[in-house]
């Protein structure tokens, strides 16, 4: 235990003091210590590569903590300072078109999942947000001279309840914000599908819109 210089207390009654000559434990959990020794004003305690470099590996996303990589951080600098995005997920009529009663036909997505593949797939959500617009782009016609056409809004397979937007004789292509407010969660598939009625007369094909905030 004793090193290589001990000392007596200056009156002779008291314990030895005893420097140490070995190495000083790495730093590590806070403790008091047991030995009776003191350090000498040289020493140094291993502390690894304090400037960086491989003491840690790089963070795992949903996984291990740990360091964050050069790239990774770039990435981060160079995100929006407000954690709110907006965005526009578009279809079309697609199939044979718009026509008169026609109920709840699924649009073709664009953008997102099955982008002009024609296959009946919605758009599944990356994060959680809330629907701010809906919205009806005309085809060869700028308006519908009869009937209505409506653009509703699916969740998960089923119809959110007022979030939708008609278009009835007369009326132009437009755009509308619902009057309540409709969130939906990470992994929740969106889509919108559309239904005709009263002699419908207007937009043979048509694209269709879903504004999103996340």
């Amino acid at each position: 235990m004793a090193g290589s210089f001990d000392f007596e207390s200056p009156n002779g009654d008291g314990p030895a003091i005893v420097i140490s000559d070995s190495n000083p434990q790495a730093i590590g959990t806070a403790a008091p210590g047991t030995t009776g020794e003191v350090a000498d004003a040289g020493h140094v305690h291993a502390h690894g590569n304090q400037l960086g470099g491989a003491l840690h590996a790089n963070a795992v996303a949903s996984g291990a903590a740990g360091f964050m990589s050069g790239s990774d951080k770039a990435k981060l600098d160079g995100l929006p300072s407000s954690a709110t995005y907006r965005k526009e997920i578009y279809s079309y009529s697609g199939g044979g078109g718009i026509s008169n009663s026609q109920t709840n036909v699924f649009t073709y997505p664009i953008i997102g999942i099955g982008a002009n593949t024609g296959s009946q797939l919605p758009y599944v959500a990356l994060r959680a947000g809330s629907i701010t617009g809906l919205m009806i782009y005309g085809g060869q016609s700028t308006s519908v001279s009869a009937g209505t056409l409506t653009l509703k809004f699916y969740k998960n397979g089923s119809f959110v309840t007022d979030c939708e937007l008609v278009i009835s004789s007369g009326q132009a292509a437009t755009v509308t914000l619902p009057a309540g407010t409709y969130t939906y969660a990470a992994g929740d598939t969106l889509d919108l599908r559309y239904s005709t009625s009263g002699s419908y007369n207007g937009f043979s094909t048509a694209a269709f819109g879903l504004e999103l905030t996340e």
